[in-house]
Formats: C-alpha cells, structure tokens, sequence
C-alpha cells in the first residue's frame, strides 16, 4: 500500500520563521557595516543599528550578545567574502606561487574595490573578542579557513621548488595576511615619510609585494645558458690566454 506524505503545517512554519530570522540577522549585519564604515565603531551602538534596521530595540540582542558580539559577526561576513574572491581568482592557476600571486592581487583587488569593507576591517581588527562568543569563534574559523588555503599555496610550492624548502606553511600563511593587511593600513606619520621621500602608493605596494617574494620563494635557477662571465672579463680573459 502506497502512503501519501502529507506535508508537516509546523514544518513549514519553522521554515519561514528560519527564513526571517536569517533575513533579520542579514539586514542587522548591513546596517551594522555601514554605520561603522561612516561613523567609526564608537559611532556604533545597539539600539541605533536595531533602528536604523527598523526592529525593535531588544532584538539585536536575540541575535548577539553585545556589541563586540554583531562586531566580530560583521567582520567574519567581510572575512569570508575576501575569501571567496581570493579562492576564486586562485582556482586559474596552476603551480602555488601563481595562487599566492593571485591570492595577493585578489586581496587588494577588494579593499579597492569596497573600500568601506576595508575601513570596517580597519576598524575591527584590534577588537579583543571573546574567544568563548559563538560569533567570536565564527570569525577565527573564518580566518583559519584563509591560513589553510594560503598555507596549501605555500606546501604546493615547496613541493614544486619554487618556494624556498623548510618554510612552515601554516606561519608563513599568517604571516602573509599580517603583511599585506598592515603594509595597506599605514598610520598617517609613516604615509607622511613615504610621501616626503617622493614613494607613491603603487611604489609602495611593488616593494612590498618585492619583499614578501624574495622572503619566501626559492632562489631563481640559473639557466645553463646564462655565463657567469661579466661583460667585458671575457676580453681579458681571451687576450692573457694569448
């Protein structure tokens, strides 16, 4: 005999309600992200997020615990759309130091691409957050995700040997994210000294991009055809042997 599965009504209704609750908590996270990219985090509270976002005052509490709570929230978003560029931009390329190129690019492809993302990741990343806050350990997972994928970049070129060998991936991988995310978040006094020494932004960003290189990849090996003999010794070198 043949039953029929007659849709669960309360189904359903837990459906929609997931649905608006996941709704809610997005339109919180926007509001949230822009009142911080104009007005800075202390410009930020609670209750003007939960007004701007047209809820009451009480329910941004049912979806985070504090303030640091919807921050570190806001930051992970951002962490996990940088992610997905980085990761997509990557997927093209072949050998691992071609994917940290392109990882490197993608990153700066999106902080000039939304530069309100990029002040609210400036704003955010000195937050001490609780590590024991569901969204706090949200975030940290979403940086260890991008340790992980940077940090494969780097085991595959070692194994390709155009990484330096005895690197430790996953410390070069944080290391790398460090990097680039203070080199573009220069306090004014230091942008006043490249500026007085005539070193524009692009100039900055190649000797950067310059240094992180040669700390990290192999030595170039030398073609078979290159002479090692400078320009001008092979004379010398004939005429004493005459």
């Amino acid at each position: 005999m043949i039953r029929l599965r007659i849709p669960d009504g309360r189904d359903a209704m837990s459906e929609r309600m997931d649905r608006k609750r996941e709704e809610r908590r997005s339109r919180l996270l926007d509001v949230a992200e822009k009142m911080i990219a104009a007005k800075g985090i202390e410009g930020m509270t609670m209750e003007e997020v939960a007004r701007a976002a047209d809820v009451a005052a009480g329910t941004t509490y049912l979806h985070f615990k504090n303030k640091n709570a919807l921050c570190a929230a806001v930051l992970a978003r951002i962490v996990k759309q940088a992610a997905a560029a980085e990761a997509e931009a990557a997927e093209s390329c072949e050998t691992g130091s071609e994917k940290l190129l392109a990882y490197r690019k993608a990153l700066a492809g999106f902080s000039a691409r939304h530069p309100e993302k990029r002040e609210v990741m400036r704003q955010l990343r000195r937050i001490d957050f609780d590590e024991e806050d569901a969204d706090a350990r949200e975030l940290i997972s979403e940086y260890n995700r991008v340790a992980q994928l940077v940090a494969g970049f780097y085991h595959e070129g070692i194994e390709e040997g155009t990484i330096r060998p005895g690197l430790d991936p996953v410390p070069a991988a944080i290391f790398l994210q460090l990097a680039l995310t203070t080199a573009s978040d220069l306090p004014k006094w230091l942008i006043a000294v490249l500026r007085m020494n005539d070193v524009d932004p692009g100039r900055w960003a190649n000797v950067t991009d310059d240094l992180l290189t040669a700390a990290t990849h192999a030595p170039r090996r030398k073609d078979p055809a290159e002479s090692d003999i400078r320009p001008g010794h092979a004379k010398r070198k004939r005429r004493s042997a005459g």
